[in-house]
């Protein structure tokens, strides 16, 4: 059964989880609002006219929480003989700090957000670590059968990073705390407050289920049949 916690919450439980270390492995299910260009790369097509509103994201990923960026890319380095320290930038520039092991926080804004590293296996975006994945219209909550074929012209591109200096880019991902809706690590947490960042769409009893059915499979989830 799902306990519903604070973020604080959530962080007091992770630190106090009878494991060596400040990693944690763990599932995160999030609500997401992907961002996406107004017209389509290729034909032009405004994105208002075919998706009113955008869409919304419901994913399931496997992760890892609290553990050290800098460390896991010296790591990369090391193992593709890259000489040289690998010092990680100021996060946002100098505008975003971290407020626990696990978040960060934005100095301007005082957002927070969940820090992680996605763990191996790719959806059809090259994103590491999605499990389980659902794309909706905001306007209309029909869902994007085919995301991949069908947004692809309006997802911004990917670019990776260049101060890694490394050929296996290490990737690292963060997501407003807003958006997360459950965490199942050591137990199973439903967020106060996840996903109240989105108005539009709501997630079924039967997605959620779907959704949380990870386990430790590596394979990209389809939707149950309705």
């Amino acid at each position: 059964m799902r306990k519903k916690v604070t973020i604080d919450e959530l962080i007091t439980h992770l630190k106090n989880l009878p494991i060596p270390g400040p990693a944690r492995i763990a599932t995160l299910v999030l609500r997401t609002r992907p961002q996406l260009n107004n017209k389509h790369r290729e034909t032009g097509e405004l994105l208002e006219a075919r998706y009113p509103g955008g869409v919304e994201r419901f994913t399931a990923r496997n992760v890892v929480l609290g553990a050290s960026y800098g460390r896991v890319v010296n790591k990369q380095r090391e193992y593709e003989g890259v000489e040289g320290y690998f010092t990680p930038q100021e996060l946002w520039s100098g505008a975003g700090e971290h407020d626990t092991t696990y978040t960060v926080r934005h100095k301007g804004t005082g957002k927070r957000y969940m820090v992680f590293k996605p763990h191996q296996g790719k959806d059809s975006f090259g994103v590491w670590g999605t499990l389980r994945d659902r794309w909706v219209c905001c306007s209309t909550g029909v869902e994007v059968v085919d995301p991949s074929r069908e947004l692809s012209g309006w997802l911004p591109r990917i670019t990776p990073s260049q101060s890694q200096g490394v050929e296996n880019e290490r990737v690292w991902r963060t997501v407003a705390v807003e958006n997360v809706l459950e965490v199942h690590c050591g137990g199973e947490f439903e967020v106060v407050g996840g996903g109240t960042g989105l108005n539009v769409s709501t997630l079924s009893e039967e997605d959620r289920q779907w959704l949380c059915q990870c386990g430790a499979s590596k394979r990209r989830g389809t939707r149950p049949p309705t």
